[in-house]
């Protein structure tokens, strides 16, 4: 999701993000294909995002950016 407002000559966007994925699979940690030792590796992982941003300028000759970023 990402929202937008506009101050005047600066904008802040905030920029979320949810991110869910799981896997199931087995994996050979044998000698090789001659002798097959299989695992399992079943595992779920999850990301949330959040980012913030304040771009614009000041007058003609200068333009800036800045902005922090967490992830979990």
């Amino acid at each position: 999701m990402t929202l937008s407002y506009e101050l005047g000559d600066a904008t802040i966007k905030s920029i979320t993000g949810y991110d869910y994925g799981g896997t199931k699979r087995d994996f050979n940690v044998g000698g090789g294909p001659w002798i097959p030792l299989l695992t399992n590796q079943n595992g779920y992982s999850k990301q949330w995002t959040q980012e913030l941003q304040v771009t614009g300028n000041v007058g003609d000759r200068l333009v800036y950016a800045a902005g922090a970023f967490y992830m979990d």
